[in-house]
């Protein structure tokens, strides 16, 4: 049976685990499907998978960028604590559970299949990384609870569990996706996403008369800044700037030229501003890459739609969203990163000395997807009132939670790192006291989590998404009304400019 895990373990990490190449099988099966000729068949493939590369390379350069800054904050701040990293505490596990994780990775895209054909759960989640997470997570989760001794257990509920997790989530957000979208075609497959759920619902309540981030009008010596990309490198030069000089006078000055390597306080300031500028290029080649892998990936989705899975939604990674809201997602990043240390100061005030939660640092990384993410979702519900709000409530959220989580992930939790992101915490947190229980009771409950989270998420696409529901409908009105209001205003003014040309012609 070794070669099998070999195999097992190969698709898992070096196919799976790569988006790009997952996103091109699933083109190539798509237009093969839509019965496409060989050329066609490779090049939209690649030309899917080159997108996604694409995008992937943007986001490099984003943690790129971010990464000094994480490290100039807490350098400047002197805060302790544990920040959550997805890829650090999944390095960690993989030592000790990767042939497990393998397993439960692989059989879990199958089960994922399974309930996305003979469901109404019509959702096929594509983003590799989160699947590794979560994969990883769940078998270190229920090791913990049965023991390392039921590893075939531990596999065959963790596939379970994971496939359910991935069709019920993305049909949970799925009415703010098609809120932002404007259409159907398109799911979120990110495990933020009750972060964007209570982000939604936050802007639904707080912004009924609040405009879009995207209305934004700028005074007329202002007007650069409606370029996205170079409002969002401006708004991070300003941090960067704020930090940098902060850094200068707080930190003896060697110590500060170490972070970036710097030679004298000069380089230190062109290379902030410098990493700065690189956040704005990862942001641009982000978009680049939504938009190459749009254009390709959800024409080829109508033939697995058609043949394979009959009504499938792609459930993709949520820089997906980013396009509709790029004003949203710089609030929303800011925004939750506010409410991360809002909820640290909670921590370590009060969650930490009586309950013994970890101190959980905000990680710039985290806090730019998943806040910039609730910002757009935000956005959407709430307008600009709703990008903040939605924002503040994920950073709040992605820090308490994993702190929660770290209770339950046994020895792992003192390795200074955990997962970050939102449905880790509380699946996670859910999963492992379930099968705390041991014994039978604790496959009885793990089994049920997973019975009644596919039956409401059954329930919910019936009645809620399918139907239609539309969140932040009352505010829609509104903006309708002032949209009709203002072209009343203009109309009436150029009536009335009209007239008065015409009485001056009269006149002459």
């Amino acid at each position: 049976m070794e070669w099998l895990v070999v195999v097992l373990n190969f698709i898992g990490q070096q196919i799976l685990n790569v988006p790009a190449y997952l996103i091109g099988i699933i083109t190539a099966i798509g237009l093969m499907a839509l019965k496409r000729n060989s050329g066609q068949v490779i090049g939209g493939a690649l030309k899917a998978a080159l997108g996604f590369l694409i995008l992937g390379a943007g986001a490099n350069v984003v943690v790129g960028s971010l990464d000094p800054l994480g490290t100039l904050i807490l350098a400047v701040t002197g805060a302790q604590g544990v920040i959550p990293t997805n890829e650090v505490i999944t390095a960690i596990a993989q030592d000790e559970f990767g042939a497990q994780s393998a397993y439960v990775l692989t059989l879990g895209f199958l089960v994922m299949l399974v309930l996305a054909r003979f469901t109404p759960l019509k959702y096929v989640f594509l983003t590799g990384h989160h699947m590794v997470f979560m994969a990883t997570m769940l078998t270190v989760v229920l090791s913990v609870g049965f023991g390392n001794g039921a590893s075939w257990l531990v596999v065959l509920i963790g596939a379970l569990l994971l496939g359910v997790i991935m069709v019920v989530m993305p049909a949970f957000v799925h009415p703010w996706t098609k809120k932002i979208t404007g259409n159907d075609t398109i799911a979120i497959g990110h495990f933020g996403t009750l972060g964007y759920i209570a982000a939604g619902a936050a802007g639904q309540a707080v912004g009924r008369r609040s405009k879009s981030t995207e209305d934004i009008k700028f005074p007329q010596g202002l007007k650069f800044l409606r370029d996205s990309m170079v409002a969002t490198s401006l708004s991070m030069v300003l941090i960067y700037m704020v930090f940098a000089i902060w850094g200068l006078i707080a930190l003896p000055l060697q110590e500060a030229l170490d972070i970036f390597g710097s030679a004298d306080a000069g380089a230190f300031i062109m290379a902030a501003f410098a990493q700065a500028l690189q956040f704005g290029v990862g942001v641009a080649i982000i978009l680049y890459g939504v938009r190459t892998v749009l254009g390709e990936l959800v024409p080829a989705f109508q033939g697995i739609a058609e043949k394979v899975v009959p009504g499938a939604r792609p459930a993709l990674d949520i820089p997906i969203v980013f396009p509709f809201g790029a004003n949203a997602v710089l609030i929303g990043f800011l925004s939750s990163f506010a409410g991360g240390l809002i909820a640290l100061g909670v921590l370590a005030i009060w969650l930490n000395p009586v309950f013994g939660l970890a101190l959980i640092l905000p990680g710039m990384v985290p806090h730019f997807f998943t806040g910039g993410g609730a910002g757009v979702y935000g956005n959407a519900t709430g307008g600009r009132l709703g990008a903040m709000i939605g924002g503040f409530v994920n950073g709040v959220i992605i820090t308490i939670l994993p702190a929660v989580l770290l209770l339950v992930l046994g020895d792992f939790g003192f390795a200074n790192s955990t997962f970050g992101d939102a449905d880790f915490g509380w699946f996670g947190t859910l999963v492992g006291v379930s099968v705390g229980v041991g014994g039978g009771l604790a496959v009885i409950l793990a089994i049920l989590i997973a019975v009644v989270l596919v039956s409401v998420a059954i329930v919910y696409q019936i009645r809620v998404v399918d139907k239609g529901w539309v969140p932040g409908a009352k505010r829609d009105v509104w903006i309708a009304e002032e949209k009709a209001a203002e072209k009343a205003m203009l109309d009436a003014e150029k009536a009335r400019r009209k007239a008065e040309k015409d009485a001056a012609a009269e006149a002459v």
